[in-house]
């Protein structure tokens, strides 16, 4: 009996390791996310993708009010009406907060959208959360904020100043040397969405039951917040009577949060018996968020090929009606040449 308490001890006190450890991985692998995911957007930026701006400013406007004034009211009323505990709507904020990914940008290259627009408007959002994020977390996480729940407003600014700084010296490495930024930006893409996939699942082997215990208000808003991101944004573009692609350049820009931002901004800011309840939430969003938005592109794609195999078919029809038109035309101007040759016989 002795022995088997110590050999019961010495796995817990195991476990215990094996847990710490794969919380310092955890944390490592965010900031690795974050790093990398931003390196590799300055270094597919250029001055002239900012300086667009001045040419389209509206459209970027009608952008920014949508990702930090729509989404951020959007899911504070949902946190309300879905009566979401101080944990989960702190992380359901910080994601509606968080500037626009570059899964937007590739969501509009598969729909046809504004792709300019859309590295712009991720350039802008991106510039912006360094002041915004923290304003609007302060403004809109006041009501679930206590001595338990602080949310540390001074880090996550120093977290995306870093962020910024990353982001420019990926922009001088495509102003210096454009051949190495394309390599940076391949691997980066690629290297930045595995180790979100790496994160995802170490979270879920360090808390294999808390995805079975999330409440039905938490399933809720991590569907809600991409679905009317996506629709409000449309909508809002829609109103201001921009181009169906700008439109829906909009609207992937608006419902696609970087979901590496606020995966980085918990894992450095909040302690470890925190986090895990806050991190619930952004984990979920970013699971239908991916579904939705390809679902909206598949969508699209089938609606396209629709369109153009009925365009085609009209087309043929139209063009058989003028074959036969001119068969008939053809048959009378050689009937007529007929009776005149007959008549001039006679």
């Amino acid at each position: 009996m002795f022995v088997n308490f110590n050999t019961s001890s010495t796995n817990l006190s195991t476990t215990n390791t094996t847990n710490s450890a794969l919380k310092y991985a955890f944390i490592a692998i965010n900031q690795a996310i974050l790093l990398i995911i931003m390196m590799a957007m300055g270094c597919q930026l250029q001055l002239s993708d900012i300086t667009r701006v001045a040419k389209r400013p509206w459209q970027v406007a009608i952008g920014f009010a949508s990702q930090f004034v729509l989404m951020p009211l959007i899911t504070f009323a949902l946190c309300f009406a879905l009566r979401l505990d101080q944990y989960s709507a702190i992380g359901a904020l910080i994601v509606s907060c968080s500037p626009g990914g570059t899964m937007s940008n590739i969501l509009t290259l598969c729909s046809d959208g504004d792709v300019p627009l859309s590295v712009t408007m991720t350039t802008m959002s991106t510039i912006g959360a360094f002041g915004m994020m923290p304003l609007l977390l302060y403004l809109y996480s006041r009501p679930w904020t206590s001595e338990s729940a602080v949310v540390p407003y001074i880090i996550i600014a120093q977290i995306l100043a870093i962020m910024l700084g990353v982001t420019i010296v990926g922009m001088v490495i495509n102003w210096k040397f454009s051949r190495i930024a394309k390599w940076i930006v391949k691997i980066g893409t690629v290297l930045g969405l595995l180790l979100i996939a790496v994160s995802a699942v170490m979270f879920h082997i360090l808390n294999p039951n808390l995805y079975w215990e999330a409440t039905s208000g938490q399933w809720a808003v991590s569907v809600l917040i991409p679905l009317l991101g996506f629709t409000f944004g449309l909508t809002m573009a829609s109103l201001c009577r921009l181009e169906w692609k700008s439109r829906r350049t909009i609207a992937f820009e608006t419902g696609s949060q970087n979901v590496a931002i606020a995966f980085s901004v918990i894992s450095q800011s909040f302690e470890s018996d925190k986090f895990k309840r806050i991190f619930l939430i952004p984990l979920l969003y970013a699971v239908f968020m991916i579904f939705e938005a390809w679902s909206l592109v598949l969508c699209y794609q089938l609606y396209k090929r629709l369109r153009k195999k009925y365009s085609t078919e009209e087309d043929g029809s139209s063009s058989g009606y003028n074959d036969d038109a001119s068969e008939v035309v053809e048959v009378t101007a050689k009937e007529s040449r007929e009776v005149i040759d007959s008549e001039s016989r006679c």
